[in-house]
């Protein structure tokens, strides 16, 4: 599907309220596989951003790193992969994006909890580039940018971005 010459760029704004949708979408698609083909590119890029969002405020690292470009996960590791009281010493080993997204959130968990109820407002798809806007509840809304890389969503950078914590 994604490879026809002739799909042309959705440009089209969805509002959030597709997220029971995409739970059922997900849970059906657990049960004896699924055909991502079948389900639009904006449930697909809710999705990723509702997974991401849980695996943080869980401090689950390798999903959360699963779910963002080789280059976002670089940029986790590096700046934050060192940071806070339980990150690695720059002279044990080379941090990673698992480091990066358990460091970044020690002391602030309460923050960073409200990630799990984050609504997704707006999803703009134009090719294989996305944005979404992600509105955490008690911060203002942020735009998450994701791209298509083999067949599947990927968040361009570490969300939340500095001003939600």
């Amino acid at each position: 599907r994604r490879s026809d010459p002739e799909r042309k760029p959705m440009g089209k704004m969805r509002s959030g309220a597709a997220c029971v949708a995409v739970a059922s979408v997900i849970l059906v698609g657990g049960c004896g596989g699924s055909d991502t083909d079948d389900v639009s590119d904006e449930d697909q890029i809710v999705a990723v951003i509702e997974q991401y969002n849980t695996a943080v405020a869980d401090k689950d690292g390798p999903t959360a790193c699963s779910l963002l470009t080789p280059t976002a996960q670089n940029t986790a590791a590096k700046k934050h992969g060192y940071l806070g009281s339980g990150g690695v010493k720059a002279t044990e080993r080379e941090a990673t994006c698992e480091d990066g997204i358990t460091n970044r959130y020690l002391g602030e968990e309460p923050i960073f909890q409200k990630m799990k109820f984050a609504k997704v407002d707006s999803v703009e798809v134009r090719g294989e580039e996305a944005q979404a806007k992600v509105h955490p509840e008690g911060f203002a809304a942020e735009t998450a940018h994701l791209v298509l890389e083999d067949d599947d969503w990927k968040l361009e950078k570490p969300l939340p971005p500095i001003g939600w914590g």
